[in-house]
């Protein structure tokens, strides 16, 4: 248990008399300061009181989507904030993109808000017409799964013109 630590208002004394009545006050460690990506209530934390910081959403104390959102920084006897260097949070991981059959494959592991953009492979597209997107993006969530992706599918030639005065495979004469 933590011995507590009170700072004693000392009063005049006017006349040989004391003037007012002497009261122990708790150590003012003041307003915490911000840390990145974390919200907390902004006031001033006496002793042994401490700031309940929270992650902000797609983040957390180990970078892991289950990870802990929250923790607590306190107030020490000293009047000094007893901040750590765990007192911080991480984007939640994603890893690596997801794989998509007939396409390029994204490299590098992927955090909370990064976008992975998947390209197809030549002769395919996503709607599987020749004039068709030949990309999509998906976004790494907090949930650390990415967004919905789209396939690549073979690109389709349709059926074979048929032209007037002409023959299939002959040669014209």
């Amino acid at each position: 248990m933590r011995a507590q630590s009170w700072n004693i208002l000392t009063v005049a004394m006017r006349y040989g008399e004391w003037m007012g009545m002497a009261t122990c006050m708790p150590q003012n460690c003041g307003i915490p300061e911000h840390i990145a990506k974390t919200k907390n209530t902004v006031m001033n934390i006496l002793y042994p009181g401490s700031s309940t910081y929270t992650g902000y959403e797609g983040y957390s104390m180990d970078g892991q989507a289950d990870g802990s959102k929250s923790f607590e920084v306190a107030c020490d006897a000293t009047g000094s904030f007893n901040k750590k260097m765990e007192h911080a949070v991480l984007p939640v991981k994603c890893g690596d993109a997801p794989k998509v059959d007939n396409a390029e494959p994204s490299s590098g592991l992927f955090v909370f808000a990064d976008i992975a953009t998947t390209n197809c492979k030549p002769g395919y597209t996503i709607d599987g017409t020749a004039g068709g997107l030949k990309s999509f993006q998906q976004v790494c969530q907090g949930t650390g799964r990415f967004t919905e992706g789209q396939q690549c599918r073979a690109v389709r030639c349709g059926p074979r013109p048929d032209f007037d005065n002409s023959r299939e495979g002959g040669s014209a004469s």
